[in-house]
């Protein structure tokens, strides 16, 4: 009988079944996958199955299947396409370090020949008036080609250094041992190697164009386009456009304690304590029309003791209400109108979200209760549980498109969305999470006052030091084409980067 590598994985971590156990429901799950030794909540019937004293039974038939198919199946067709997809870009990366002179003044050439296309394609659309910018424009992005070339004449050797590293990582890539690890090792391995090779391809193109981006700045018609530098090693707070929002936001009395969010259109969700009425508000606004007021919601707030908690996942707002009178989870979608609301038994104090699944911290930090976006109950994750591990208590949580991020004391646990620990990433003290990309992740430095892009192996890839800020007590979000916004704690004056 033939079996495809789905019926031979378990439905909730997906990997193939470990010593598979009968649950009461007759569903089948992997040893790993039961976090309890007592109760356990089933995410297939939701019932609270008790666990006996030996545990649930072994599933024999479907143990024997396993054996006959054997190991070498054991790479099915998503983890092939995985390790494809990271090779591919490893090599990619690969090739693309493997420099010299003539191939890293051709970068320069493609990169500025790339943004001079920009100008003229979008220029060429706009009134004629305008030819005369276009060409001051190019001739600007002349002058920045011919320093940036110069500038690699004069230190043509560092190419040396991005060459060995390339020819290093394709020799491990080819290597034998490389080759021959088993599947999740060799996913391990090759993602491991795509992210050095992408801090190297970041201190490469900074080498190149002087840590310097040249961002052709388009605006509507009737204005004036621009060629912005925007540095890769400050934030300059006197290119941020301000508002302040004690003047712009609805409420009558603001308290100082305003949460800001942004979703992933760039709108930006306002939570705060309207201070007159003791309602509790949301408002979402579009910074680009400020004055075009979205839309608000209010929740009155029962007493002063009220804990309540905003999270943003892509366009979705997750809010949690705690108080001795009430406790929900309640999911808005950007409009603010209410997708799903749920009573909750316990306080949370983190919540992060997956395609799939809402995790959701407890205040012990000791606990993470998981729902589905119906917010159906799917399971509780308790400390050294073998899917989404953890072994102290959390501090908080993360997520990009492909990982989850638990916050211990001093690393982060990297973990798949499915539950597999990737890693423990070291974090010192001193850095507070700004937020995690695809490829790094940012972070405040408390000591240097300078926002640090570290690799997933802890590594700082860069520095950018924070230049005419009037104080350090500000939080920084980052959205998908890396613009950075501040929200000013003290003075509630919210700073949006112009390019």
């Amino acid at each position: 009988m033939l079996h495809n590598e789905d019926s031979l994985s378990c439905p909730r971590c997906k990997d193939r079944f470990e010593s598979p156990r009968i649950l009461p429901c007759m569903e089948s799950i992997c040893v790993k996958c039961i976090d309890s030794n007592d109760k356990f909540e089933c995410p297939f019937c939701y019932q609270v199955h008790s666990v006996p004293p030996g545990g649930f039974p072994i599933n024999k038939s479907l143990l024997k299947v396993l054996s006959s198919v054997g190991e070498h199946k054991i790479f099915d067709r998503y983890e092939l396409e995985k390790y494809r997809s990271h090779l591919k870009n490893a090599e990619e990366l690969v090739n693309y370090l493997d420099c010299d002179m003539e191939k890293a003044k051709a970068e320069i050439l493609q990169y500025c020949e790339n943004i001079k296309t920009q100008i003229l394609d979008t220029i060429d659309q706009q009134v004629y008036y305008l030819n005369d910018i276009r060409d001051e424009l190019v001739d600007e992005v002349y002058l920045f080609q011919k320093d940036c070339i110069k500038t690699l004449e004069q230190n043509g050797e560092e190419l040396n250094t991005f060459k060995k590293f390339s020819q290093d990582c394709q020799a491990l890539i080819q290597s034998e041992d490389f080759k021959k690890a088993e599947s999740k090792e060799k996913i391990a391995r090759v993602k491991n190697t795509e992210w050095k090779l992408g801090t190297q391809k970041k201190k490469y193109k900074n080498f190149l164009f002087k840590n310097v981006n040249l961002i052709y700045k388009e605006l509507k018609i009737q204005q004036i386009p621009a060629l912005v530098k925007r540095s890769c090693q400050e934030i300059d707070l006197t290119n941020f456009q301000h508002f302040n929002l004690s003047q712009h936001l609805s409420g009558d009395s603001l308290d100082q304690e305003i949460q800001v969010n942004q979703l992933e259109n760039k709108v930006f969700v306002f939570n705060y304590i309207n201070d007159a009425t003791c309602d509790h508000m949301f408002e979402v606004r579009n910074l680009h029309q400020f004055e075009a007021f979205s839309k608000n919601f209010v929740d009155y707030l029962e007493s002063s003791n009220t804990f309540t908690l905003v999270k943003i996942y892509k366009n979705h707002i997750l809010y949690h209400k705690h108080s001795s009178f009430q406790k929900e989870l309640t999911i808005f979608d950007q409009n603010l109108d209410i997708i799903q609301n749920v009573e909750t038994k316990n306080q949370f104090k983190d919540l992060v979200a997956t395609d799939s699944k809402i995790f959701c911290l407890k205040k012990n930090l000791l606990s993470i209760t998981v729902y589905d976006w119906n917010l159906n109950k799917l399971m509780i994750i308790k400390q050294n549980s073998s899917l989404y591990p953890f072994s102290s208590k959390i501090e908080g949580l993360f997520e990009n498109e492909e990982y989850l991020f638990f916050k211990e004391a001093d690393c982060f646990n990297m973990i798949t969305k499915e539950g597999e620990l990737v890693k423990k990433i070291p974090l010192e003290n001193n850095l507070e999470i700004v937020c995690f990309k695809n490829d790094c992740f940012y972070a405040k430095n408390k000591h240097t006052n300078s926002i640090n892009a570290l690799d997933f192996n802890g590594m700082v890839i860069s520095s950018l030091q924070l230049k005419n800020f009037p104080h350090f007590d500000f939080d920084f979000f980052l959205d998908h084409d890396n613009n950075f916004s501040c929200f000013d704690l003290c003075s509630l004056k919210l700073y949006i980067q112009d390019a």
